[in-house]
């Protein structure tokens, strides 16, 4: 394509299927649903503390902060099922199997791959799934089939060095969860000020779905299951 009289010369980059799925996919979201989000702040030192014993086991998989934040949300999500749900023209489906799928940015763009029934997995488990999907989607080789079937979404932007953003919601699933990276922050705690390792949270949620009060519920759970988590 050439450029139009007087316009800058550029690069066209045709969208390809991935691209363009996406583009209409957030399109739809953000046009078509009524969402809201609920922030938090939590205190990750538990995250870390973990994290810190299987480096100095020197043994197995290394669960990642996403492999304990996704154990941690689909445990809360049996106490929430209103978050675990489609909004669909019939109703509202609810669903008894926790499947939670996680963003893996790639150069095509971003695929969600979904870990089944992730609340009956160990967190070994769980890492070991997420590894080897995020292979398969870096290496362009996430069948569709990997992807279907999510109830919810964890999106972390955390390992490039953003501390919080908001994520647009993958329908026709209600809710998404943006996680930022952990950062140390002067916090008060037994009236004292503390270095603390702050994880921030944000929930978007579709209000046709949830409510605020729902949605805080459950954001305040899954804070208080992160900050007492341990192995």
């Amino acid at each position: 394509m050439s450029p139009r009289e007087g316009e800058p010369e550029f690069t066209l980059k045709p969208l390809g299927l991935v691209r363009k799925a996406i583009a209409d996919r957030v399109f739809q979201s953000f046009h078509n649903i009524p969402q809201f989000d609920l922030h938090i702040d939590v205190d990750a030192s538990a995250l870390m503390r973990t994290k810190s014993i299987y480096i100095n086991e020197k043994k197995g998989i290394i669960p990642t902060y996403n492999d304990m934040l996704i154990f941690c949300i689909s445990r809360v999500l049996e106490d929430h099922p209103v978050l675990n749900a489609h909004f669909t023209a019939e109703g509202i489906k609810e669903f008894k199997e926790i499947n939670i799928g996680f963003a893996v940015a790639t150069d095509k763009g971003v695929f969600l791959p979904v870990i089944r029934r992730a609340n009956t997995k160990s967190l070994l488990e769980i890492a070991k799934s997420s590894a080897e999907l995020t292979k398969f989607a870096r290496n362009n080789l996430l069948r569709s089939s990997l992807q279907m079937y999510g109830t919810f979404t964890l999106s972390s932007l955390g390992g490039y060095g953003i501390d919080s953003f908001n994520a647009i919601i993958n329908p026709p699933q209600v809710a998404i969860l943006a996680v930022g990276a952990i950062v140390k922050k002067p916090c008060i705690k037994d009236e004292l000020i503390l270095p603390l390792d702050i994880l921030h949270l944000t929930l978007t949620v579709d209000h046709r779905a949830i409510d605020g009060a729902n949605a805080a519920s459950f954001l305040i759970d899954l804070g208080r299951d992160i900050h007492d988590y341990s192995v």
